[in-house]
């Protein structure tokens, strides 16, 4: 039996007043929107999840990279330190307390190079405030020691992201 739609069958359906009807489209209208957000939304927190995912991987080879950068500096062949703009070692390593001979670490630690008694290398350790690399070869009086050393002192000016004058690491090898 043929399947026709007569009147009689429409008149079956039920009629919405305009208050229901309203609503519906409404709620239709809600949820079209509700489809494309949820897609553009989601394309949102997936990006975000790679880019979470993309830091993880190179914090981790930041730190690796780190651990690798300080034992280099901690066992190098050479006594390296750094200072700040007030002329303070904020860092050394091992080399330089063998060769200057202090008590222990935390001796040079926020030590004012200002006060060492020979003054020779200070011009030297100031050229990186003035962006240029430092140089000095000759003899040096340690105050920690009591020793006169032939020393080699080698600077480099480090600057920050607004090219200001941080401070410098140096490299001093001496005999």
């Amino acid at each position: 039996m043929p399947c026709s739609l007569s009147p009689r069958s429409l008149s079956a359906w039920p009629r919405w007043s305009p208050p229901y009807q309203t609503i519906a489209y409404i709620v239709s209208a809600l949820g079209i929107l509700l489809i494309f957000s949820a897609k553009h939304f989601g394309a949102v927190i997936d990006n975000a999840i790679y880019s979470k995912f993309a830091l993880t991987q190179a914090m981790s080879e930041l730190k690796n990279t780190q651990g690798r950068l300080v034992s280099l500096l901690e066992n190098a062949p050479v006594g390296i330190f750094y200072y700040d703009s007030s002329l303070h070692i904020t860092d050394l390593n091992n080399q330089i307390l063998r060769m200057l001979q202090p008590t222990e670490r935390e001796s040079l630690i926020g030590y004012d190079l200002n006060s060492i008694s020979d003054k020779r290398i200070l011009p030297v350790l100031q050229q990186v405030f003035e962006n240029a690399q430092g140089r000095y070869e000759g003899p040096f009086y340690s105050s920690f020691s009591e020793e006169s050393y032939y020393i080699k002192l080698s600077t480099v000016p480090v600057t920050d992201k607004k090219r200001m004058h941080q401070g410098g690491p140096s490299a001093l090898s001496g005999t």
